[in-house]
């Protein structure tokens, strides 16, 4: 007997003994977890071992499974199935020109044709963008047909493209580079994520071809209707915008049109899952449409039969989303089993569901939303029985009291009870499971997502249960009907928003992972800015936060606050600007108005810049305080802010030599910040300042 049979043999008699112990696996669970094993061998592997090895892998795994026919057989030839699959989209991802010098930051003017799969989105006032599933990709040496995805970042758009569309266009194509900042989002990395293979930035003037209806029909109607139900839910909220914008995103999930300051009190009450259309909507909008239709007394078979083909244009209205697809397909798995007069297996049905959507793309497996969805699941049905049971004790009356003999009041707290019982279970349950992914992935641990979902879920059923009766009875009354209906959506929405930024705005409520250091040490962090400029953020760990630049307008948004968000800073002590210059000062007043620094330290030299002159007339809540030579500022914990240049009433022709010059003295240690001091600043400095010395220089340069 060969070794492979005699360890399949051993296999095979330790499978049979777990069985008959009552702990069997269900199999269509262990058969996902061999599809994700070998996804993620793949994974790792797929710049080592080529397709015809995983071909080759496949064949012999499956005459060994038509030759021996056991699980494990088939739970390998799954596996191997699978990985498979996953070199095919990564391949397929790759398969585009001039990929490796895209990689090492080279951009390549080329001609792209292909279809817009997607509603474009706006970004800004000037710049659309949006996907276009490519046919061909050709330079001025070749051309190629491709079959993947690219971005398309289309600028002065004097008309918009519309989904399945067919275009021709001319641009610059590229490859995200590699985040180059704490906290900054990886662009790089969610491009491989999504199987998107480049980046294509043109002008309007850049299209050369447009042919309308290439898309699927289906989709196209579906946004069609998006369209009109987005129109019907906002009538008569004209007045604002940013709230109609809300009730729109979290229905339809159609986003582009949201402020950041809303998307932020999500995030930062860890409930973004409610503003987002998830998994969450999903179930809300078929427990919804299951109490209709009970409601009108069909039988449930019926509702059922009715429910699947509701929650799958549901999936279709919302544009397709990968979480509203995910969620789809676990529901109408577990509703067949119960159309078949079967109790499911959750378990068996997760499995199902992973294996359909990973048969279509492997490479959700690597977004965190696909993790998410599957470990939450698991984790509200597996551990919130436990936590529900002594909850509801809590509420319980004497066991020996009758229901019957019951008071008023006692049957209200034991309903009440249950109610909270229930809804607290399955939040603790769910951040309990998704703790770990959000550290991993997001550095980031919302507890108060705990206390803030169980407001925020019933204001997102009673948001959609507002827009269903909203658009029922605006068909069947009229246009008055469905604004009045809208008119109460609105404050539903307002009050979900102020919940949302108050848990927000709780001490610790975005709890992300602690600082490295003791207390008193210094951090002190120079972010990289793309057009030059300077930012720079020191902090002592429990004393001070100081901001020393920030950069332009655009990495304000871009870089300095994502970067903030990810240190965990929601104050400021002082600002200090070292420059008049847009690079410099650029993003101060979207600072102050996220931040609010106590104090905003300037030079008190004659600066022309428009962008200085525009901060200082606006000046805000701050407090406004010029230094010069010799002046210093306490740091925390035995630390000073030293200021070394300009003198006091000195007259400086060139503006880079306006620049101010500070020292950082922490504990023995100095760090010089030179801003983009020049040649006559170092000559003075050299000449006047006994305080030079220091460990680190950071030194400007333009460009």
């Amino acid at each position: 007997m060969s070794v492979v049979r005699l360890i399949g043999w051993w296999l095979g008699i330790q499978w049979n003994r777990y069985r008959q112990a009552g702990w069997g696996i269900p199999p269509l669970a262990a058969l996902a977890a061999s599809a994700i094993a070998g996804i993620a061998g793949a994974h790792l592997l797929v710049d080592h071992v080529g397709v015809w090895a995983w071909i080759t892998a496949v064949v012999c795994s499956a005459c060994v499974f038509v030759r021996h026919r056991s699980f494990i057989t088939l739970a390998v030839c799954a596996g191997c199935s699978y990985a498979l699959l996953h070199v095919i989209s990564v391949v397929q991802t790759q398969r585009i020109p001039h990929r490796v010098a895209m990689l090492a930051g080279q951009k390549f003017s080329v001609t792209a044709a292909g279809i817009v799969i997607d509603e474009p989105r706006l970004l800004g006032t000037r710049m659309v963008r949006f996907p276009l599933r490519l046919e061909s990709v050709s330079d001025r040496y070749q051309e190629s047909a491709c079959s993947g995805e690219i971005f398309v970042s289309l600028l002065d758009a004097e008309r918009v493209p519309s989904y399945g569309d067919r275009l021709v266009v001319n641009g610059d194509m590229s490859f995200p580079s590699a985040p180059m900042n704490p906290g900054q989002f990886d662009m790089r990395g969610w491009f491989f994520r999504q199987g998107i293979s480049a980046d294509l930035f043109a002008v309007q003037s850049g299209i050369q071809q447009v042919e309308p209806d290439h898309g699927n029909f289906l989709m196209a109607m579906a946004l069609r209707c998006r369209g009109w139900i987005q129109h019907r839910l906002t009538m008569g909220l004209q007045q604002d915008p940013d709230t109609a914008s809300v009730i729109a995103a979290m229905v339809l999930g159609a986003r582009s049109e949201t402020p950041d300051e809303v998307e932020e009190a999500f995030i930062g009450s860890g409930t973004m899952h409610i503003f987002a259309v998830s998994g969450l909507h999903v179930g809300l909008f078929g427990y919804l449409a299951w109490m209709f239709l009970k409601a009108i007394g069909l039988r449930r078979p019926v509702a059922i039969a009715l429910i699947i083909p509701g929650l799958i244009f549901y999936a279709f209205v919302t544009g397709l989303r990968p979480s509203a697809c995910r969620a789809t397909i676990m529901s109408v798995i577990v509703l067949i089993g119960y159309l078949c007069d079967r109790v499911p297996s959750l378990p068996n049905s997760l499995g199902a569901a992973a294996l359909v959507i990973l048969s279509y793309d492997t490479i959700q497996i690597l977004q965190p939303g696909f993790q998410l969805s599957f470990v939450v699941l698991g984790a509200i049905v597996g551990i919130a029985p436990l936590i529900r049971a002594p909850l509801q004790r809590l509420a319980e009356p004497d066991p020996f009291l009758p229901r019957s003999l019951m008071s008023t009041v006692q049957r209200v707290v034991l309903v009440a009870g249950r109610r909270v019982a229930d809804v607290f279970s399955v939040s603790l349950a769910a951040w309990l499971g998704s703790v770990l992914l959000m550290l991993h992935h997001f550095e980031m641990a919302a507890p108060i997502a705990v206390l803030a979902n169980c407001f925020l879920v019933p204001c997102a059923f009673a948001i959609l249960f507002t827009s269903s009766v909203s658009l029922a009875l605006g068909t069947v009354a009229g246009e008055w009907m469905a604004v009045l209906c809208n008119n109460a959506n609105w404050l539903i929405a307002k009050i979900t928003v102020s919940l949302a930024t108050f848990f927000a705005g709780l001490p610790g409520a975005g709890s992300r992972l602690p600082d490295e250091g003791a207390p008193g040490s210094l951090i002190a962090t120079v972010l990289h800015l793309e057009r030059g400029g300077g930012c720079t953020h020191v902090r002592v760990i429990d004393g001070a936060d100081w901001m020393i630049d920030v950069g332009h307008d655009s990495d304000s948004r871009e870089v300095l606050k994502p970067y903030l968000q990810w240190r965990g800073v929601d104050r400021l002590n002082a600002l200090l600007l070292t420059h008049a210059d847009a690079g410099h000062l650029g993003g101060a007043l979207r600072l102050q108005a996220l931040l609010s620094p106590e104090t905003t330290v300037i030079s008190d030299q004659p600066y022309r810049s428009p962008a200085f002159r525009s901060l200082v007339g606006v000046g805000g809540s701050t407090e406004m305080e010029k230094a010069t030579t010799g002046r210093e500022f306490a740091l925390g914990a035995g630390g000073i802010v030293r200021i070394l240049y300009p003198p006091e009433g000195a007259s400086i022709a060139i503006a880079d030599d306006q620049a101010m010059v500070a020292q950082i003295d922490h504990l023995g240690w100095r760090v010089l910040l030179m801003s983009d001091a020049g040649f006559a600043t170092e000559k003075w400095l050299l000449e006047h300042c006994r305080y030079l010395d220091s460990d680190v220089l950071v030194k400007g340069r333009h460009q």
